[in-house]
């Protein structure tokens, strides 16, 4: 079942659009793709998850066809909204507009990845500043005992 407003009138420009922001490649070889949503209704668009018969879609394939994927869409466009974590060669989210057109982003290894955020890790640069501003200090310590002895 689709449901949007009634005083929101069907146009060209009114669209659902499923986003995939990127992926994550896990240790053990699966992958977390990360997902959004474009709705340019100005009023929030209901499409259940799951495929439903005589309507809108929200669903993946492979399934399981419901993920954990919103049923509620907000005007607006939404990013990293919800993931989903998988291990088959693909998946596709297949999300309905109004007008009972879909549109639908297929992820692989190969899609986007998402940048890691810097921590105190190997990668982070956080280690390197903080020997730096540490030596800086020891050295200035340093001067202030050899002025004052």
């Amino acid at each position: 079942m689709l449901v949007a407003a009634a005083n929101s009138a069907a146009s060209p420009q009114n669209h659902l659009t499923p986003i995939l922001n990127c992926i994550d490649v896990n240790g053990d070889g699966s992958i977390t793709a990360h997902f959004g949503y474009s709705n340019s209704w100005t009023n929030q668009v209901t499409v259940p998850a799951g495929k439903t018969s005589g309507g809108g879609q929200n669903w993946f394939l492979p399934d399981p066809a419901d993920r954990g994927q919103p049923s509620q869409f907000a005007p607006g466009t939404y990013n990293d909204v919800f993931t989903v974590t998988f291990t088959s060669p693909t998946l596709e989210w297949r999300l309905s507009d109004i007008s009972g057109a879909y549109g639908s982003v297929v992820v692989d290894a190969n899609s986007s990845r998402c940048t890691p955020v810097p921590g105190f890790g190997i990668d982070s640069p956080w280690p390197a500043i903080l020997v730096v501003v540490g030596l800086g200090a020891i050295a200035a310590l340093r001067r202030c005992v050899v002025r004052g002895a």
